[in-house]
């Protein structure tokens, strides 16, 4: 069935194309030729069920040629199933074009969704990068601060040293120093001329010669006290204790002296003098 109408589709067909010769034209003589050929095949029968359907007329039908008109039912038909189809071509081109912009649609929302995760990717790569890039800043900058913080550490320990040898050295300065007194030495005595009366003979050897008495000065450095003792005078001097080489000497000097003879009072003059 055509739609709506009672014909099927290839009676509506023949219908179709005797309105299209038509034109203008009430009637028109067509013959065999001037059909489809898929229409040819029954042409007869076909006209027939138009003419009783009281949608042709037909004048004539001699020797394959037709003269034949359409009924204001035939011309009406036609416009409708027409209408009906440019009407569903309508709709399927609509929905065809529905159906292109819903893809187009989906393809951008897609799209849109593709570029909002890459975007959502690369913002997180980007700020994983950043996080790393100050972590990164954040140790450069603290291994910066320790370096330096060692280095003020050991620039104030070199300071303080510094200081602490100063100081030292300030209170080594002011230190009052005791010079170390030089323990007077005793003159050796002068040589007499022996007495020929009291020499004694040639065979009993006696020594002649007294030892030299080393001069060690001792340098006794005296511990810091709160007020430096006065110098010694001459005389303070001549009180210090004598050393035990001393009196060594002077025995030396003595037993010498008798020998030669007159030691005894060279001797006296000798302890006189030195005291």
């Amino acid at each position: 069935m055509c739609y709506n109408t009672p014909m099927d589709e290839k009676t509506f067909a023949l219908l179709e194309e005797i309105h299209d010769h038509l034109g203008l034209d009430k009637f028109k003589i067509l013959d065999l030729q001037d059909f489809s050929e898929s229409l040819r095949q029954g042409l007869d029968d076909k006209i027939d069920a138009l003419k009783v359907d009281g949608y042709l007329i037909v004048k004539y039908a001699l020797g394959g040629e037709y003269c034949l008109g359409l009924t204001s039912a035939g011309e009406g038909i036609i416009k409708s199933v027409r209408a009906e189809r440019e009407r569903r071509e309508a709709a399927r081109k609509e929905a065809e074009e529905k159906a292109r912009l819903a893809r187009e649609e989906e393809a951008k929302r897609l799209a849109l969704e593709q570029a909002r995760r890459e975007a959502e990717e690369a913002a997180r790569l980007a700020a994983e990068e950043e996080s790393r890039r100050l972590a990164e800043e954040i140790k450069r900058l603290q291994e910066a601060e320790e370096k330096e913080r060692q280095a003020l550490e050991q620039i104030r320990q070199e300071v303080l040293e510094q200081q602490a040898l100063e100081q030292t050295e300030a209170e080594a300065s002011s230190r009052p120093v005791r010079v170390s007194q030089v323990e007077p030495q005793p003159s050796a005595p002068k040589a007499i001329a022996p007495n020929p009366s009291t020499v004694r003979p040639a065979s009993i050897e006696e020594p002649l010669s007294a030892p030299v008495a080393e001069t060690e000065p001792s340098a006794v450095m005296a511990e810091p006290t709160a007020e430096p003792r006065p110098a010694l005078s001459q005389q303070d001097k001549g009180m210090i204790r004598l050393p035990i080489r001393f009196w060594f000497v002077t025995f030396l000097t003595a037993l010498c002296g008798t020998l030669v003879g007159g030691g005894v009072i060279l001797l006296i003059l000798w302890l006189l003098k030195v005291i």
